[in-house]
Formats: structure tokens, C-alpha cells, sequence
């Protein structure tokens, strides 16, 4: 049946598509820009592996091969290339790596973040000076990131006990268990599901389909429903 299309459809329509392009070539471009999701997981997942520790026996820690989270953070890292790495990363990196803190002027002048020169100044310094051991002070830029503070303060054998302390780690230490364990729950219920229903299928030997009235939906109508809803409604507004 030819049903008669509205001018303002089609202009809705139209305009829809528009959006719908910009929005993913935007996306398109941002995607290439920036570091893969699934990498700022994994990175997580070793932050808070870190600070998990203390609450962590020996045991499970050799049950699950944590192995050394320094060296899994450091080799994370030196994965990717060091002018793709944030300012923080690159931080990370230099403060991880086994080379005695040598710190090129390279490295420095591509640290656009102006709060991590001191801490950069401070492992130059421990680097000429063994016993070198600088004010706590300069932490208090780091309270907010516990990852980036505990590892500073452990570079500078520093206490960090009035911000990593045994609450911090049993948190992290549940934060650690529903990453490991909660995708794994979800497999095994979702593998019950499956298997529950294919055993009532082969049971009753057949299948009792609902009966299913498709929408009368044209061209236009999917034009409006993908772009005009799921982007222009779902991603812009």
C-alpha cells in the first residue's frame, strides 16, 4: 500500500541523516585519536591490583599469578609508544623504569602537565643523591589519584599511610573481586540459560513460536527510526 509522505517527514528524515553523519565521523576521528578502551581497563585493573596488595594473602596472589604489578604497569606501558602515552602515564613510566631515573630533556619538555615538575625535578635530584629524600608536601597535588600517590611516595620512601591504608586496600581488594568474578558470573548463568531452554527444547520436540504482527514501516520510517532515535535522540540530545 503507497501511503503519501509528508513533506516535514521527509525534511525530519533528511535532517536526521545529516546529524547522523557528522556525528559519526566525529566519532570516526576520535577513535583514532585516543587510546583504546579495553587499554584503560587493563591499566586499571593493574592500579587497583597495586593498592589492592596489602589486603591480598600470598596465596591468592600466587593462585592468580598477580605477579608484580610494577612490572605489569611498566611493561603495559612501554607496549605503546612513549609520545602516544598521557602526561600521566609517561609519569608513571619514568618513575617504574629500571634505568636510574635518567631523565631526558626530551622526555621533560613533552610533559605539558606543569604539577608533575617537581615530582620530574625530585627523581632527577635522587638520581645524583642516594639519600636524597624530599618534602611530603608536594603530594598533596596526587590525593585524588591513590594510585599515582602511593607510587610516588614509595619511589621517594615516603609514608603514605594517611591516604593507602588498610580500608583503602580491602575496597580495592572488592573492586578487584567483581572485576574478575562478575563477568565470569554472567558467563556461567548465561551458559544455564542456554542450556536449560535447548534441554525443554529437545523435551517438547518443539518450539511454540508467539504469533508476530510485523510494523508496517517503510523506508523512511527506518530512516527516522536508526537516525532520528538512536543517534540524533540516544547520542546527541
Amino acid at each position: 500500500m503507497n501511503k503519501k509522505i509528508s513533506k516535514s517527514k521527509l525534511a525530519l528524515a533528511i535532517l536526521s541523516l545529516i546529524i547522523t553523519f557528522f556525528v559519526w565521523q566525529q566519532g570516526l576521528k576520535d577513535s583514532l585519536e585516543r587510546p583504546s578502551v579495553s587499554n584503560d581497563l587493563a591499566q586499571k585493573e593493574i592500579e587497583i591490583t597495586s593498592l589492592a596488595l596489602p589486603a591480598i594473602s600470598h596465596n591468592v596472589i600466587t593462585l592468580f599469578d598477580y605477579g608484580n604489578p610494577d612490572k605489569n604497569m611498566r611493561d603495559f606501558l612501554l607496549d605503546s609508544s612513549y609520545a602516544n602515552l598521557s602526561d600521566r602515564n609517561k609519569l608513571i613510566l619514568i618513575i617504574l623504569r629500571g634505568e636510574k631515573n635518567y631523565i631526558s630533556d626530551n622526555e621533560i619538555q613533552e610533559l605539558k602537565d606543569g604539577k608533575y615538575g617537581l615530582v620530574i625535578e625530585n627523581l632527577k635530584k635522587q638520581a645524583t643523591e642516594s639519600s636524597f629524600i624530599p618534602s611530603k608536601e608536594f603530594l598533596q597535588d596526587y590525593e585524588n589519584d591513590k594510585y599515582l600517590y602511593h607510587l610516588i611516595a614509595d619511589k621517594f620512601y615516603l609514608d603514605d599511610s594517611d591516604f593507602i591504608d588498610n580500608e583503602l586496600a580491602r575496597n580495592m581488594l572488592i573492586k578487584l573481586i567483581a572485576i574478575k568474578f562478575i563477568p565470569l558470573l554472567t558467563i556461567l548463568a548465561g551458559t544455564f540459560l542456554v542450556l536449560r531452554y535447548f534441554v525443554k527444547i529437545i523435551k517438547e520436540k518443539t518450539i511454540n513460536w508467539r504469533p508476530f504482527d510485523a510494523l508496517e514501516l517503510n523506508t523512511l520510517d527506518l530512516i527516522l527510526l536508526i537516525s532520528g532515535g538512536f543517534v540524533v535522540l540516544g547520542e546527541v540530545i
